[in-house]
């Protein structure tokens, strides 16, 4: 019998595991759990026709008493030519939120499907993706609980996994019964993690040893533990509302011929007179205090006297509603090159960042994606009824924080990185970041990882001129698909 037919099979008896290793009930079966698909499909990458088989699995996640409470899914492409998949690398990938599918990476990155842009009927269609990089692994996308078609079941809570802990945990529960299912565990692995998926991966880190890990990427991580905002905040904003003000033609360009040198040149100032400045406090002479502001708006194009008003320290969010006021726009967070009317009656229990033009999310807390909701049913086979969730702020406030290796003081995620890298000398470490994020700042998560004891010479940083999906777009997306190429290629 053929892999493929053995996979088929394999894909019809999935059972159910719990999240854990630990000994306990088995996981019972479960109303409400979509059942696997599979179908056949082809791509062609560099002038290449590549079939694949394309799967999409939910895995139940149960309680230590082996009652089921919620599903993630897998959605996976493997190449169907090849004799031997034990060698071949799987990457996995997931996006972050918390509350968001992994369908911007799924339909915008390396998948071997694209997602176009919406047409004159607001319609989406898919079509071959050139840059797929699943000629040289097997790909797999992860929608944690309460994202895709993954859902908390009847009966069941997605709450024990709606906060960083049970998140990781589930997420790497994942990994490890897709290998298992498909008989992959040999395989070389690569996790992608974007935004707080980069957190979820230093998280999934601490326990992820036994893994064959070959890489890591990172994109547009979100590493740092939330709490009060301190000095480092700004220090790692400037240069992004920097790099905003050139792009928006708001700053004297002579002597900066692009806005990645002009991110440049105020992340050299922000390293250092800045840093030595905020760290002054109210001891900082007023000359000095002065000079400093002038400095600060030749940067971000806010006159010098907002500027001191802001005791030198101008947050994002003013940033954002003040840069473009005088023409009513707001600037969008996630990519600072959108820009959109200021929002007319925003619901007042929902935080400013929601109301990002960058994100689209509208007056409604949820966004659906019927375009892949179809795709998923029509070309893999998936029979259901559900809305695909790409993003769901539902999920993200009902997120429990409260968990002591997040707490702010505490040690950062990044930790955990380093630990695997350690242990591992054979894995890599990728950062890939975009100048115009002012969601995650391009200097964040440089410093949490220059912070962490990471091994510099195992880490290669990416910065894109792009926002908080650097890979968007045919450059930014053949670009990235280098990248990744670059961590696969063989001897």
């Amino acid at each position: 019998m053929s892999w493929i037919l053995r996979l088929f099979g394999s894909l019809l008896l999935v059972g159910v595991w719990a999240p854990a290793a630990a000994a306990g009930p088995p996981c019972t079966a479960a109303d409400g759990v979509l059942a696997p698909a599979a179908a056949r499909h082809a791509v062609t990458i560099d002038r290449e026709r590549i079939p694949y088989l394309a799967t999409f699995e939910q895995h139940v996640l149960c309680d230590g008493e082996g009652k089921p409470l919620a599903t993630t899914s897998a959605i996976a492409y493997l190449r169907a030519d090849v004799a031997e998949h034990a060698s071949r690398a799987v990457v996995f990938f997931f996006n972050g939120g918390p509350g968001a599918s992994s369908s911007p990476l799924h339909f915008g990155a390396v998948g071997p499907r694209l997602r176009s842009e919406r047409d004159a009927d607001g319609r989406r269609s898919m079509a071959d993706n050139p840059s797929s990089i699943l000629d040289l692994a097997d790909l797999v996308y992860l929608d944690p609980v309460g994202t895709g078609f993954s859902r908390p079941l009847p009966g069941g809570d997605g709450g024990p996994y709606w906060s960083n802990a049970g998140d990781a945990a589930a997420v790497l529960a994942t990994i490890r019964a897709w290998l298992a299912g498909h008989e992959r565990e040999g395989s070389p692995i690569v996790i992608v993690g974007q935004s707080y998926g980069g957190y979820r991966l230093a998280r999934m880190m601490e326990h992820a040893g036994d893994l064959n890990l070959a890489a890591l990427v990172l994109i547009s991580p979100a590493l740092e533990n939330p709490g009060a905002a301190s000095d480092l905040d700004h220090v790692f904003d400037l240069p992004t509302m920097a790099a905003a003000a050139w792009y928006h033609g708001r700053v004297e360009r002579e002597g900066a011929a692009s806005a990645a040198a002009w991110f440049d040149a105020a992340a050299e100032f922000a390293r250092t007179d800045y840093l030595v400045a905020l760290f002054q406090g109210a001891a900082l002479p007023p000359d000095a205090r002065e000079r400093l502001a002038a400095r600060i708006s030749g940067f971000i194009a806010l006159p010098p006297e907002f500027v001191l008003e802001h005791d030198l320290r101008v947050d994002s969010e003013t940033f954002l509603q003040t840069l473009l006021a005088k023409e009513k726009r707001l600037v969008g967070r996630l990519d600072t090159r959108v820009t959109g009317p200021f929002p007319e009656n925003p619901p007042p229990d929902r935080p400013a960042a929601a109301n990002d033009p960058a994100l689209g999310l509208g007056p409604t807390n949820v966004i659906a994606a019927p375009d892949i909701a179809e795709y998923l049913k029509d070309e893999l086979g998936v029979a259901t009824d559900r809305e695909y969730v790409s993003l769901t702020l539902d999920v993200n406030f009902r997120w429990d924080r409260s968990d002591p290796q997040s707490r702010p003081g505490a040690p950062g995620p990044a930790r955990h990185i380093a630990a695997i890298l350690r242990k591992k000398p054979e894995v890599e470490l990728v950062l890939v970041t975009g100048i115009y994020d002012l969601a995650v700042p391009t200097l964040a998560p440089l410093y949490s990882l220059h912070h962490a004891n990471i091994p510099l010479e195992r880490l290669t940083v990416a910065r894109f001129p792009a926002g908080h999906s650097p890979y968007e777009g045919p450059e930014g997306r053949a670009r990235f698909s280098r990248l990744l190429r670059g961590l696969l290629a063989t001897d």
